[in-house]
């Protein structure tokens, strides 16, 4: 196994722990200390508490995805992220129905919905890369 398939492995992992972090902010930060109460509150949670749960993930899929350069790679980081998101949704759900809700769909469409989101989100985030190939190591 080449040395750039083991450090693409060893930062895929990164990512995966950055957007477990993301995830948990999100939930136990955001979504319990900020869009809980104010939905049981007279008036419905503003717009930006919405935007604003997405926002740490999207900031690591942006970062993770600013390196990448093959469609092979955007696409894997993309079903990583989307099956971590799955997982992270059944765990919520398992943990606490009452306050974290059932996904609308099936976990098959939600995957394929995932996945296709994340796409299109390291697309966009590799295509603002001002290089083309790898970020290249310091040193």
């Amino acid at each position: 196994m080449g040395a750039d398939r083991v450090r693409e492995y060893a930062l895929l992992g990164i990512t995966v722990v950055a957007l477990s972090a993301a995830t948990a902010v999100q939930y136990f930060v955001i979504y319990l200390d900020v869009i809980v109460p104010a939905a049981r509150g007279p008036l419905a949670p503003a717009p930006w508490m919405w935007v604003a749960l997405f926002v740490p993930e999207l900031l690591v899929c942006f970062v993770a995805g600013w390196r990448l350069r093959s469609p092979v790679a955007i696409a894997t980081y993309a079903v990583v992220a989307a099956f971590h998101r799955s997982a992270w949704s059944w765990a919520l759900t398992q943990a606490d129905p009452s306050v974290w809700p059932r996904p609308a769909m099936s976990p098959g469409l939600g995957l394929l919905t995932g996945a296709i989101v994340y796409l299109a989100i390291f697309w966009a985030a590799s295509a603002s890369a001002r290089t083309p190939g790898f970020v290249p190591r310091c040193g």
